[in-house]
């Protein structure tokens, strides 16, 4: 569903990033993993990534992102009024980190929080929640906050551990001032894609591969599993089918761009920075040849530090920030695609 608005309400007022110091090159996971830089680059472009130090989780970084976010804005933690909050890999089955991140936060007020689970494309899903919640006069100021620790959890197999990184990222969502704000959000979701890639929940643990109520969207990871080293009880293992990623992933980010153009009367040459979600450099460029994209319109940062889940929009846009390459008023198109399949894409002038 395409929603567009002729008055933007809501805008990003600030952003914020946190990556932990640990840096694990290409060479580093080479003694982790049975890879190398030539393998890995090859197959993602990524040659880099940021490892959370021992102390450090999911809640820690987000809250510290949280913070930058909240501060770039000029404003206070005592300023949000809803908290959005995702991660992959919870540490917790229930409360969600958001509780620790606004107990953390300090804000002093009971504001009510949100865990949504929609992986890579969380922030745009996110974005469009904001903005319906300033909309209707419900909040003023909205947190759109996500983490991942992924890099100790996926590094159990070679062809998805070398991809993912640990690091956080946040956005402070006001109301719309002088016309800048969100124009269009397009949020998509097909479960058909369920099972080309997916991880299984903890709640599996117990299972028996022979009783009948086996998912059947799991039933072709079977042979996957038993090649990994089945545990009886412990089932919790990544499954990526390559080739169908790529393909629904190109053609999801492809069409949502040139839907929400369309959606709003825009053409591409209006649009000042394309920010996609950084999953594989090997989809972003197939993306952007198709669309005819300049390189010097579509930022990237996933040679340095790798897939950051939903995140990762979030901190390419606060470095573009940082460094001068994104400035107020520019016109944006954020678009990520994920496990699901889920994937969302949005128009708004910075």
């Amino acid at each position: 569903m395409i929603k567009v608005n002729d008055s933007p309400a809501s805008m990003i007022v600030g952003l914020g990033s946190y990556l932990p110091k640990q840096v694990l090159t290409n060479d580093d996971i080479a003694g982790m993993l049975e890879t190398s830089d030539e393998w890995i680059r090859s197959r993602t472009g990524i040659g880099s990534r940021h490892r959370a130090a021992a102390d450090e989780n999911n809640a820690t970084m987000a809250t510290e992102a949280a913070r930058r976010a909240i501060a770039d804005a000029g404003l206070a933690p005592s300023d949000v009024d809803l908290i959005i909050y995702g991660t992959m890999f919870p540490e917790y089955t229930y409360p969600g980190p958001g509780m620790v991140i606004q107990h953390a936060l300090q804000i002093g007020r009971t504001v009510p929080v949100f865990d949504i689970r929609v992986q890579c494309a969380g922030f745009v899903y996110a974005l469009s929640m904001a903005d319906l919640y300033i909309r209707s006069g419900q909040a003023r100021h909205v947190l759109c906050v996500f983490s991942e620790r992924e890099f100790d959890h996926f590094k159990v197999d070679r062809q998805i551990g070398v991809i993912f990184g640990d690091g956080a990222g946040a956005a402070l969502i006001g109301p719309s001032v002088s016309e800048r704000g969100l124009l269009v959000t397009n949020l998509q979701a097909d479960g058909a894609g369920v099972a080309d890639l997916v991880m299984t929940s903890d709640n599996m643990v117990g299972m028996n591969r022979k009783e009948n109520h086996w998912p059947e969207e799991l039933e072709k990871l079977k042979g996957y599993w038993d090649e990994k080293g089945w545990i009886n009880g412990h089932t919790k293992f990544p499954y990526w089918t390559g080739q169908e990623v790529f393909r629904n992933a190109v053609k999801s980010l492809s069409r949502g761009v040139r839907d929400v153009l369309k959606a709003q009367g825009f053409s591409f040459s209006e649009v000042d920075g394309f920010y996609f979600h950084q999953a594989n450099m090997r989809i972003n460029a197939k993306v952007q040849e198709l669309l005819g994209l300049p390189d010097e319109k579509v930022p990237t940062n996933i040679e340095r530090i790798g897939n950051l889940g939903a995140a990762s929009i979030l901190v390419l846009m606060d470095e573009e920030k940082r460094a001068s390459r994104l400035r107020p008023n520019d016109t944006c198109i954020l678009s990520a695609f994920g496990a699901g399949y889920l994937w969302g894409t949005a128009l708004l002038t910075f």
